[in-house]
């Protein structure tokens, strides 16, 4: 029976058609019920472009200084866990930052390279973001960034789009930083 074409019931089976997240089955070798619905999907393409996806989903990082890349002595490693089975682990480096205006002194902004890599390709980020303390800057942190797709390998090779990032940040007993944050935003695939 096909079913009517719906936004949100057929987002697991885009993202899935392009690469972003592993493909379910129904049974082994056969693809899933939901794949008639992709003809349905790309009809809707507007310009031989397919619509953007939206992405949502929470973050979990924590700061380290072994196990980085060569030439970081610090960074920040995660997972990202959303919607429709996407799921990432996470990189990110700051590689710039300034403190914060006169009236909100503790506060302090960054910017750096960011990268989301699933089974299926790799996200290339710039996040720019703000850390804003409350209270105690010990305790816990605000934190609030804007991420810009730069690059992409694998299937998410010439994606666009961008995601927000907002959370609070927190002391690890050990002194490194535990970062708590929820990730909305959008991915163009290039096909």
């Amino acid at each position: 029976m096909k079913r009517p074409f719906n936004r949100i019931s057929v987002l697991p089976v885009a993202m899935c058609a392009w690469g972003i997240v592993g493909c379910a089955t129904d049974a082994p070798g056969e693809p899933s019920a939901d794949a008639e619905q992709l003809t349905s999907l790309e009809a809707k393409t507007e310009n031989g472009k397919p619509p953007c996806i939206e992405v949502r989903g929470d973050l979990v990082e924590n700061s380290f200084t072994e196990g980085c890349k060569p030439g970081h002595n610090s960074c920040f490693r995660g997972e990202l866990t959303g919607r429709h089975g996407l799921h990432a682990t996470t990189y990110f480096k700051a590689d710039s930052g300034v403190t914060g205006p006169e009236t909100s002194p503790r506060s302090s902004a960054y910017s750096g390279a960011f990268e989301y890599t699933t089974d299926r390709g790799t996200l290339e980020m710039r996040e720019t973001g703000v850390n804003v303390p409350e209270g105690d800057p010990t305790v816990r942190t605000a934190a609030t960034a804007y991420q810009q797709i730069t690059g992409a390998t694998g299937a998410l090779t010439g994606a666009t789009g961008h995601f927000f990032v907002s959370g609070f940040v927190t002391d690890n007993p050990d002194g490194s930083r535990h970062v708590v944050t929820e990730v909305t935003g959008e991915i163009c695939p290039a096909h």
